[in-house]
């Protein structure tokens, strides 16, 4: 994913429902990670039908503009999600 560093600061966490997958402070605008926290079974959702809201959090206040971030998660077995914009 991307995002306008100098709005929003480094990307401070990312949770999956209400577990914490990622926790490492990151700049540069970019992450790329397949390094996640919580156990497989925390970050699977049902095959039929199943949700989970992912949600990140940054340093700052982010911005109200989408077009300023792009983003994709890939879930094995199933393929990629466009997540923005």
């Amino acid at each position: 994913m991307t995002w306008p560093q100098a709005t929003n600061g480094n990307l401070t966490k990312i949770t999956m429902g209400s577990v914490t997958i990622y926790n490492t402070s990151t700049g540069g605008g970019t992450l790329n990670t397949s390094s996640l926290l919580g156990t497989t079974a925390q970050r699977t959702t049902a095959a039929n039908g199943g949700t989970a809201t992912l949600t990140f959090t940054f340093q700052h206040n982010v911005s109200t503009n989408a077009s300023n971030y792009t983003g994709t998660a890939t879930f094995n077995p199933f393929g990629s999600v466009t997540m923005l914009p």
